[in-house]
């Protein structure tokens, strides 16, 4: 979707390959320029992922309240029962999607090499 002749926003499909957990990331042109993804505590965390998994995609990113998730086995057991309870007390399934099955995120942390603000002043 154009929002303004500079600005495209793309979603995050929730669709994941066979060969990772991870969601597939938008499918950009060619061509396309870098983009900036953001997010809010999962959302952002899912911007994370992307800007390690396609770091030439990524020119920046906007992050609220994100966490890197779990580097703990138990701690991400604990999170996915969670989730699990959460998408069954709503009868929604695709809340399990917030599941974190792997540390990949927190295992790769310092590949996220992007500029960044220090302040807002």
């Amino acid at each position: 979707m154009v929002v303004h002749r500079s600005w495209t926003i793309l979603a995050v499909t929730t669709a994941t390959s066979a060969s990772t957990r991870w969601p597939r990331p938008p499918s950009r042109p060619a061509r396309a320029p870098r983009w900036c993804p953001s997010g809010h505590s999962y959302g952002g965390y899912l911007g994370l992922a992307y800007a390690i998994l396609q770091p030439q995609a990524v020119r920046g990113l906007v992050l609220v309240a994100t966490g890197p998730g779990f580097r703990s086995e138990r701690s991400r057991q604990r999170w996915n029962r969670g989730v699990d309870a959460y998408a069954a007390r709503l009868e929604l399934p695709a809340a399990r999607l917030a599941r974190q099955e792997d540390s990949l995120v927190l295992a790769r942390l310092a590949e996220v090499v992007l500029p960044f603000l220090d302040r807002l002043t």
